[in-house]
């Protein structure tokens, strides 16, 4: 009898599903003002060659939707997708249970491109979902504040340049876009976007390319943007490296790296260049290496600085106040360097971390403001500026 009993919920279940992906007919009583607004955007506005773009699909609408399909194409000759089908993910009521979301490249299918797009000058990404059944009630769509509820992948072709574009064309005769007037009524399906008085709106997003060099650059949207320092030519001649990067979250004292994955969060190479990262001896802290190559070329290195870390090992503890006070009574190789008596204000970045109050000298001084910054008495600011607050008790 419970045998019986799981075959006719899976039976039950089934031929919902099927209700949903095959009854085009006008079954519900639609309202006449169904509404959805389809947005594309992405995570940056400039992109070079290599950069991998993501993509996000945004979906706003005032009824229940049961099935959904869009076709997005995407300029060729920019993009191409990245992993398998865009590595494209569902959230939220797309990625709930008894649902249905898939991607499926469909790239150069002739007959699905509409009118006035080419399969030689667009690829195209069909995206798919349906919702499914449970215990008699239908999984719906429905989000009148709208929602990113689809992602995917796009990586920046080399030598693109100019624009590149990523759209739904309203002319597509792909769309699928079921509701329902009443979830727990299966025979309320209807086809909305065929109903006078339903609005469809699509909105493109667009991303420059070509406008990055091979390089360096903090990452957008990261907690906090890092500050990149360049030293001149004849400072980064003299120094064997370029620069520093410095400005991570100004409340981390212990551990804000544990693998170069942590770093990349934060900064990474652009335009199609490769960072490769060397951590110091103590760890992913100061004095990390952050090589930037381009075409296998070495272009840039930088050392990262992270404030009051003066032995590297991504922490602030006793040891970075023994190593300071050794700095301090010159007994470290990296304090009294030639450079840094001609020019004073680079060298090492161990005595970057160690000049907490940024007069370009680690001194006694930068000792007992290293015991307070250790002892939670006062936090500096990680942009290396010298400045800092009390924490309140």
């Amino acid at each position: 009898m419970k045998i019986k009993r799981i075959f006719s919920a899976m039976l039950a279940v089934l031929m919902l599903t099927s209700a949903l992906v095959f009854n085009t007919q006008a079954a519900g009583t639609p309202t006449g003002t169904e509404h959805m607004e389809v947005t594309l955007s992405s995570n940056v506005t400039e992109a070079g060659d290599g950069d991998i773009v993501t993509i996000y699909v945004n979906v706003k609408n005032n009824f229940y939707a049961t099935n959904m399909r869009w076709p997005v194409l995407f300029d060729l000759n920019a993009f191409e997708l990245v992993g398998e089908n865009g590595n494209a993910r569902a959230f939220g009521a797309l990625a709930s249970d008894h649902a249905i979301f898939s991607a499926i490249d469909k790239t150069g299918e002739t007959k699905l491109y509409p009118s006035g797009y080419r399969p030689n000058r667009y690829g195209l990404l069909l995206l798919h979902w349906i919702g499914g059944a449970e215990s008699g009630f239908t999984k719906c769509y429905n989000e009148p504040d709208g929602m990113v509820c689809v992602t995917f992948q796009l990586r920046v072709k080399e030598g693109s340049s100019g624009t590149g574009n990523v759209l739904i064309p309203p002319n597509s005769t792909l769309f699928y876009n079921q509701a329902m007037e009443n979830p727990q009524n299966p025979d309320s399906i209807y086809r909305w976007n065929f109903v006078v008085g339903s609005t469809l709106i699509l909105t493109p997003t667009q991303i420059s390319l070509g406008a990055l060099d091979p390089g360096i650059a903090p990452v957008e949207g990261a907690p906090t943007e890092v500050i990149i320092e360049e030293f001149d030519d004849d400072a980064a001649d003299a120094l064997g490296f370029n620069g520093y990067v410095y400005g991570f979250p100004d409340d981390v004292i212990y551990n804000i790296f544990v693998d170069e994955d942590d770093i990349r969060v934060y900064v990474d190479a652009v335009g199609g260049a490769e960072m490769t990262v060397t951590p110091s001896e103590g760890g992913y802290g100061t004095g990390t290496l952050l090589e930037i190559t381009y075409a296998g070329v070495l272009l840039k290195s930088y050392y990262i600085v992270i404030l009051g870390d003066v032995n590297g090992d991504c922490g602030i503890d006793d040891i970075d106040l023994s190593t300071a006070d050794a700095a301090s009574n010159g007994i470290m190789d990296w304090v009294n360097i030639e450079y840094d008596m001609i020019y004073g204000t680079v060298g090492s970045p161990f005595k970057k971390a160690c000049d907490l109050d940024a007069d370009t000298a680690a001194d006694a001084i930068d000792v007992s403001n290293l015991e307070l910054f250790y002892y939670g008495y006062r936090t500096y600011s990680q942009n290396c500026s010298g400045t800092f607050t009390v924490p309140t008790t």
